[in-house]
């Protein structure tokens, strides 16, 4: 399967007060011409007669800086082969004079909707994607013994999806709020543990040699964990 692109305009209501880009919008372009792209050439229509689905299970975002409203960008995706039942997507964004300002490598699972049974083992049938996988990013993340409380929040209603839970974008956007902008997001990785369906989630915060971590937990069960690193 051949590379897939579009081209975006950034709108204003895309954007916080200093007119940049919300990061957790870079999520949402790059999933949106990653479905584009197993739309128009079956895949999903191929998925659900086998009821399956795709489920992302940690990515990873670096920028090199931030996109600011009204400019127009290049969003391209190309599918690698799965490894070890893990596809990965490298997704890159472009400037209008084509240069590369930022990569999303996004892991992605294969789970039987019915079940919720990940498939480790692809049959033939499912070896859908051809490009051999490769490590972009390191997505890795620190490990503590203990993590000290940061503060508890509110999931607002918007937030989740017509599954019930919380969208996986949005739990960057969890973090923005919670933080109010003071740690700058650009290059960054996301772990996704388990689904959240609550409405309320305990953040842990710890600060390392080289960046932030986040996790956000319900009755300490870890459902997401978010590596920010220094500029």
């Amino acid at each position: 399967m051949k590379k897939y692109e579009e081209i975006f305009e950034i709108e204003d209501y895309m954007c916080d007060t200093q007119e940049n880009l919300f990061l957790s919008y870079i999520l949402k372009l790059a999933q949106t011409i990653s479905a584009k792209q197993c739309a128009k050439s079956g895949i999903l229509e191929k998925l659900i007669e086998k009821n399956l689905a795709f489920l992302l299970a940690k990515q990873g975002v670096r920028m090199t800086r931030h996109i600011k409203a009204h400019e127009i960008i290049k969003v391209s995706t190309l599918p690698k082969k799965a490894r070890r039942g893990i596809f990965q997507r490298y997704n890159e964004i472009c400037d209008e004079n084509d240069n590369v300002i930022g990569i999303v490598d996004a892991r992605w699972i294969l789970v039987d909707v019915k079940t919720k049974r990940i498939l480790r083992n692809l049959d033939e049938d499912l070896q859908i994607f051809h490009e051999e996988f490769q490590e972009m990013m390191d997505l890795s993340f620190p490990k503590f013994e203990s993590e000290d409380f940061f503060k508890e929040v509110e999931v607002p209603y918007t937030y989740f999806d017509k599954y019930g839970h919380v969208n996986n974008t949005s739990y960057l956007d969890i973090i923005s709020n919670a933080t109010k902008g003071e740690i700058e997001m650009l290059s960054f990785n996301i772990n996704y543990k388990r689904e959240t369906k609550e409405n309320s989630l305990v953040l842990n915060k710890m600060k390392t040699n080289n960046g932030t971590y986040f996790s956000g937990n319900i009755e300490n069960e870890k459902r997401f964990e978010i590596f920010v690193y220094d500029k």
